[in-house]
C-alpha cells in the first residue's frame, strides 16, 4: 500500500480507500454530538478528572475535487483553505469533514484530552461513514506540539434500550441521530502540529498537521515507527488545517424579557431549565449547569 493510501486510511478509514458502496448514515456534527458524546473517553484514557467541562471545535474540510498534473486531471483531497490550482472542471467527487475536539476537563485542572473523528460525504451530502475516532492527550514542545492518540473508538448507533430514563420519550426522527462512541483498541499514533497548537477563538485559532507518525510492533520485538510528511504523500502542506470551528457548553443562555435563564441542552437536541433568572448575560455565561 502507498503512502499516500495508508495515510488516507488512517485518516478516514478503509471506505476511503476501496470501492464498496456503503450505507448512509443520519450521523450530523449539529445534532449527534454533545458533551454526552465524548463520556466514554477520559476514563478509557484514565485521565484525571474523568468528566468534561466543555469543548473547542476545530474542523477540516476535505473535497475530492480535479486538479490538473502534467495536463492530466485528477481526483486529490483539497483543503478548503488549499490554494492548490484546480481544474477548470467544478467537479467535486465527494467531501469529508475532519474534526479536532479539544476535551477540557472539569474543575479546569487536570489533562486536556483531544479526539480526532473523520466522517465521509457523497457529492449530494449524504453521509456514509463515521470514523476512525482516536483519543490522546496533547503535549507542547518548542516550536510544534504533539498529540498522541493512545486509544480507538468506534462510533454506533444509539438504541432506544441504551437511554436513560429521563430521555425514553425521544421520537424516533430525534433517536435516528444518536450514536456513541464504543471503546475498540489501544493505538499507537502520533499528529504532528507546526507551529503549536494554537488555541483561542476566531481565524487566529487553529491546528496545522504537518507529519503523521505511527508505531507498529515489529516482528522481532519492540516498535518500528513509520512517518508520513503530509507535504509529501498529499503535495500540500495545508492539507490537514483544522480551523476553529465551535465550542460545546454544558449549557446555553436564553433571555427572556429582562431576565436569562440557564438552560441544558438534552441528547434530542431539547432546552431544559438548568437554573435561573439571573439579572445579565455575564452572570448567566458564568454559572456552570451540574451536568452530572
Amino acid at each position: 500500500m502507498s503512502n499516500c493510501r495508508t495515510i488516507i486510511f488512517l485518516l478516514l478509514s478503509a471506505v476511503a480507500v476501496c470501492s464498496c458502496r456503503p450505507r448512509a448514515q443520519f450521523f450530523s456534527y449539529s445534532r449527534s454530538v454533545s458533551l454526552d458524546f465524548f463520556d466514554p473517553v477520559r476514563p478509557e484514557l484514565n485521565v484525571t478528572p474523568q468528566q468534561n467541562d466543555s469543548i473547542d471545535v476545530y474542523a477540516a474540510l476535505l473535497q475530492e475535487k480535479l486538479v490538473e498534473r502534467d495536463d492530466v486531471p485528477e481526483y486529490k483531497l483539497i483543503n478548503k483553505k488549499s490554494n492548490q490550482q484546480l481544474s477548470k472542471l467544478p467537479d467535486t467527487r465527494g467531501f469529508h469533514f475532519l474534526y479536532h475536539f479539544e476535551l477540557f476537563p472539569k474543575g479546569g485542572r487536570g489533562d486536556t484530552v483531544i479526539v480526532y473523528l473523520a466522517t465521509t460525504y457523497t457529492a449530494d451530502s449524504i453521509c456514509t461513514n463515521v470514523g476512525p475516532v482516536y483519543a490522546g492527550k496533547l503535549r507542547n514542545s518548542g516550536t510544534a506540539s504533539f498529540i498522541q492518540f493512545d486509544y480507538a473508538f468506534k462510533v454506533r448507533k444509539v438504541k432506544r434500550k441504551h437511554l436513560d430514563q429521563e430521555d425514553k420519550n425521544i421520537s424516533d426522527s430525534a433517536l435516528q441521530y444518536l450514536y456513541y462512541l464504543k471503546p475498540d483498541r489501544p493505538i499507537h499514533l502520533t499528529f504532528v502540529n507546526e507551529p503549536p497548537f494554537l488555541h483561542g477563538k476566531g481565524d487566529s485559532a487553529y491546528v496545522q498537521v504537518k507529519q503523521i507518525i505511527q508505531r507498529d510492533p515489529n516482528k522481532i520485538g519492540g516498535e518500528k515507527p513509520v512517518l508520513y510528511s503530509v507535504d509529501k504523500v498529499f503535495g500540500d502542506d495545508k492539507t490537514l488545517v483544522f480551523a476553529y470551528h465551535a465550542s460545546i457548553k454544558p449549557c446555553v443562555c436564553i433571555q427572556e424579557g429582562n431576565q436569562w435563564f440557564c438552560m441544558k441542552r438534552k441528547r434530542d437536541g431539547s432546552l431544559v431549565l438548568c437554573d435561573g433568572p439571573f439579572g445579565s448575560k455575564e452572570e448567566c455565561n458564568a454559572h456552570s449547569c451540574n451536568t452530572k
